[in-house]
C-alpha cells in the first residue's frame, strides 16, 4: 500500500486537515429568530447517528492534480470508548489504528513500526482542542466544534446555515431541508487554516440517517480531495478490537 495513502487515511480520521476557505454570503439570507434557531438545532440533533457498536467498510480515494489513489478500510467503534481502523490495499493490511480517550496507537505494517500519541500531539496541526470525541463524531457525521449555546441560524432558500463564532475557530454547518448535514466548514482563525466536509447519500436503514458518501476538500498546492464511500454499515452488534504489536516492531 502506498505510504501516502496510509498517511492521508490517518489524517482523515485523526487530524484536523485544513485548507484556506472563504464563504460567499448570499444576499437573500434571512436571520432566523432565536426561538426558531433553537428549533433548527433541536431538529439537527434528532438526526444524530447514535449507537453502542458501529462497524463499516469504507473506500478512501485521494485525488489531486497528479491523479488518484485508493485504499480500503474496516472501521469499528464502541461508543465513547474505542475506535479501531484497519487500512489495506489489494488485500494487504498496511496500517492499523486504535484510539481511546487517552491515546492513539498506530501499527505501520509496511515499515514494521509502532507509534503512540497523546492528544496533545495534535496541537502541532491546529490550535483548537482535539480529543477522542472529535474523532468519533467525524466518523458518525455529528457536528464537531459546535457550541450549542453560541450560534446563529439563517435560512438560505431550502437549506439552513448554522454559524458558530469563537476566539480561535468559526464553524458553518449547512443543513438539508430534512435537517441532515449537507456540509461543514471549520475555520481555525489562530492558524489561518480550515476544513470543508460534504455529506451525501444518506442511508436510512437504521433509526437515524447516516451519510455513506463524504468528501474532504484541502486547498493545497495539489488541489487534494479525499472521498470516503461507506458500505456494510451495521450498528449494535458486539465487536472485537484486535490490536497486537509484534516484538520485532520498533
Amino acid at each position: 500500500m502506498n505510504k501516502r495513502i496510509g498517511f492521508f487515511v490517518f489524517i482523515l480520521v485523526l487530524f484536523n486537515a485544513c485548507f484556506t476557505f472563504k464563504r460567499a454570503v448570499k444576499k437573500n439570507e434571512v436571520l432566523v429568530d432565536t426561538t426558531n434557531s433553537q428549533s433548527v438545532r433541536d431538529s439537527m440533533r434528532e438526526n444524530n447517528f447514535e449507537f453502542e457498536y458501529f462497524s463499516a467498510k469504507a473506500k478512501i480515494t485521494i485525488a489531486d492534480d497528479k491523479g488518484s489513489r485508493s485504499a480500503n478500510a474496516n472501521i469499528r467503534i464502541k461508543h465513547d470508548s474505542a475506535i479501531w481502523i484497519s487500512v489495506s490495499s489489494l488485500g494487504v493490511e498496511g496500517l492499523r489504528v486504535f484510539a481511546t480517550h487517552d491515546s492513539v496507537y498506530v501499527i505501520d505494517r509496511l515499515n514494521k513500526k509502532f507509534s503512540s500519541y497523546d492528544y496533545k500531539y495534535f496541537s502541532h496541526f491546529t490550535s483548537v482542542e482535539v480529543d477522542y470525541n472529535m474523532f468519533e463524531n467525524l466518523i458518525s457525521g455529528i457536528p464537531i466544534f459546535f457550541d450549542e449555546k453560541k450560534f446563529k441560524a439563517k435560512k438560505e432558500d431550502s437549506t439552513y446555515m448554522l454559524k458558530n463564532d469563537g476566539k480561535r475557530r468559526t464553524s458553518f454547518i449547512e443543513l438539508n431541508p430534512d435537517f441532515t448535514m449537507l456540509s461543514t466548514d471549520l475555520v481555525d482563525s489562530a492558524m489561518g487554516k480550515s476544513l470543508k466536509l460534504k455529506y451525501k447519500n444518506y442511508n436510512r436503514d437504521n433509526v437515524n440517517p447516516f451519510s455513506l458518501d463524504r468528501e474532504v476538500q484541502l486547498n493545497d498546492a495539489d488541489n487534494t480531495r479525499l472521498f470516503i464511500n461507506f458500505s456494510k454499515v451495521k450498528i449494535n452488534e458486539p465487536l472485537k478490537f484486535p490490536f497486537n504489536v509484534k516484538e520485532k516492531y520498533e
